[in-house]
């Protein structure tokens, strides 16, 4: 898990002003935002009714579409979080 903190300063800002806007940032947990590894969120994603819970889902065998896989019913491929069709069965 990461944590991010944005900070928006003038472009006049000199370094004192960084250092008490990091300061200030630094003790205000409302201007950070968690980000996610990849995985992380894979797990995190819930599939309830979607078509990566389906068992006619096939996820591609590509570590770069790794949330994407084709459907054995001859449907179009697609993400593992899109709403599952009519025909969906739960794995």
């Amino acid at each position: 898990m990461k944590l991010i903190c944005e900070i928006e300063l003038p472009d006049t800002a000199d370094f004192s002003d960084k250092l008490e806007a990091m300061a200030r940032a630094s003790s205000d947990e409302r201007l950070w935002r968690t980000v996610y590894t990849r995985e992380e969120t894979m797990k995190r994603t819930s599939l309830d009714n979607k078509c990566g819970s389906c068992k006619y889902f096939k996820p591609f065998n590509d570590p770069m579409y790794t949330s994407a896989g084709t459907c054995g019913l001859g449907h179009v491929w697609g993400q593992r979080s899109r709403p599952a069709c009519k025909k969906y069965e739960r794995k």
